[in-house]
């Protein structure tokens, strides 16, 4: 099978990555980002079960614009993949100890209104139900803004709730508890305490996390098909 790109209509930068990825060899529907424009082939290719790669920001938001995540027929990185963290620790994000705060809001971290449209196919995300003392973060454009509002807002809460924004795994990193849904990677995480004995192992998963999230050039070289092919 060849590579089939479908990058979202006139972005440059997902066309880019999809060429990227197909340079370095990758076969199958390669997709960055779902809108209008390639949502029927979105829909059709996940109906029928066919081979597809999803390229999107990094899971870490420290090295967002230089590593890309690539997963095959998901949105996320959802197994627990064995890692030597050797990715991750070059990275130098801390792992922060684990807090459980009693007082504190829950921050609810919503999605996009096009990725819950498009990519989500609609997909209901009220779970996040009623809760006392809820802060709602609404999503923006501003990413490096976002990233230092986060963390101001991080260290207030007692909970972070969220579909599968990568909030949840800044949160788990940061020690704070999380709800998400089942599409996150974070979803290992999600509704256990912090004295669960899974948080004893937030390197490990993070590592696997690393070890899938690629620069531009290892996307051309093949070294990224070449993870995901294994």
């Amino acid at each position: 099978m060849t590579a089939i790109l479908h990058p979202v209509a006139g972005k440059k930068k997902s066309l880019m990555l999809c060429e990227a990825l197909a340079e370095g060899g990758a076969t199958g529907h390669i997709f960055y980002g779902v809108d209008a424009s390639n949502y029927e082939h979105w829909c059709e290719v996940r109906k029928s079960g066919q081979p597809y790669l999803y390229i999107d920001n990094a899971y870490f938001d420290k090295c967002r614009d230089v590593y890309f995540r690539v997963t095959r027929n998901a949105l996320q990185e959802t197994r627990w993949l064995d890692s030597d963290c050797a990715r991750f620790d070059a990275l130098g994000i801390p792992i922060e100890p684990r807090y459980e705060r009693k007082q504190g809001y829950t921050l609810h971290v919503l999605q996009s209104e096009r990725f819950m449209r498009f990519t989500m196919d609609g997909e209901d995300c009220t779970f996040v139900g009623r809760r006392k003392n809820l802060k709602t973060r609404v999503w923006g454009q501003n990413k490096p803004e976002q990233v230092k509002t986060f963390a101001r807002d991080l260290y207030r809460s007692a909970l972070v709730v969220t579909h599968s924004s990568a909030a949840a795994i800044g949160a788990v990193l940061a020690g704070v508890p999380v709800e998400t849904s089942k599409y996150s990677a974070a979803h290992w995480f999600s509704g256990k305490p912090v004295t669960d004995p899974i948080w004893n192992n937030r390197r490990r998963w993070a590592g696997s996390l690393a070890d899938r999230q690629f620069t531009i050039e290892e996307l051309r070289s093949g070294y990224a098909w070449s993870i995901l092919n294994g």
